[in-house]
């Protein structure tokens, strides 16, 4: 779809915002809220039952401010055993998606979208990978995590839809609402329904990554870690 969306009125945005405050029991922080435009688009694309995946490069708290484009360094798969260093825009390190997540979360929490405990469970989920692996695998977890909101989510839904309409059809119902279809698939990204794509997406290319950068010597939670070396049979440039 391409096009103009009519911008929320004030009560409408008034209105999404009491259910925040509802649901939480208090107002939305501030370095957590949306811009009008913001809201307006993902409420738009909710009510087409299209995926709501946002660029954490360009989305994030504080929109109508001057846009900042944030660049990363890192390693990324190319085949069996072999990387290459690449640059790509978006949130550096954990922290930086943090900030980006809680305004996304803050708009499915007003939006009715998705459970406020789903959205926790996939945060610590991120934080739990990244704490594990570390900081030089920041690059390989942001990617999967990307993939998880913008391929994997979407595939999910459908096969909820599939299994749901199979299951009636037998007679038999399944415990999924057709009129909020991501709350069942943030739930299941974050527990042992979505345990093969993280593994497949970042924890088996972390350990490699890892094992190349130990072997190495190289300082991987340090202040001057150093470059991989180019020539070896792990990494290449």
């Amino acid at each position: 779809y391409t096009g103009a969306v009519p911008l929320l009125s004030d009560k409408e945005l008034i209105d999404i915002e009491a259910v925040y405050e509802e649901r939480m029991e208090g107002p939305c922080p501030p370095e957590q809220k949306l811009s009008d435009h913001q809201l307006t688009v993902l409420q738009y694309v909710l009510l087409l039952l299209m995926n709501p995946f946002v660029d954490f490069a360009i989305f994030g708290p504080f929109q109508h401010r001057l846009r900042r484009k944030l660049a990363l360094a890192g390693l990324v798969p190319t085949g069996p055993g072999t990387f290459r260093k690449v640059e790509i825009k978006g949130p550096p390190d954990l922290e930086s998606w943090l900030l980006c997540f809680r305004v996304l979360r803050a708009a499915l929490i007003m939006l009715k979208a998705v459970g406020v405990a789903a959205l926790g469970r996939y945060a610590e989920k991120i934080m739990k990978l990244a704490r594990d692996y570390r900081s030089k695998t920041w690059i390989l977890l942001y990617h999967a995590e990307v993939r998880m909101r913008l391929e994997e989510m979407p595939a999910m839904r459908r096969k909820l839809i599939s299994d749901a309409e199979q299951i009636r059809k037998a007679g038999g119902e399944r415990p999924y609402d057709a009129n909020r279809p991501l709350a069942m698939v943030w739930s299941m990204a974050s527990t042992k329904d979505s345990n093969e794509f993280w593994t497949r997406e970042f924890i088996d290319p972390a350990v490699l990554v890892r094992l190349e950068l130990k072997k190495l010597g190289e300082t991987v939670d340090g202040d001057a870690p150093v470059e991989p070396m180019s020539h070896g049979p792990h990494a290449q440039q």
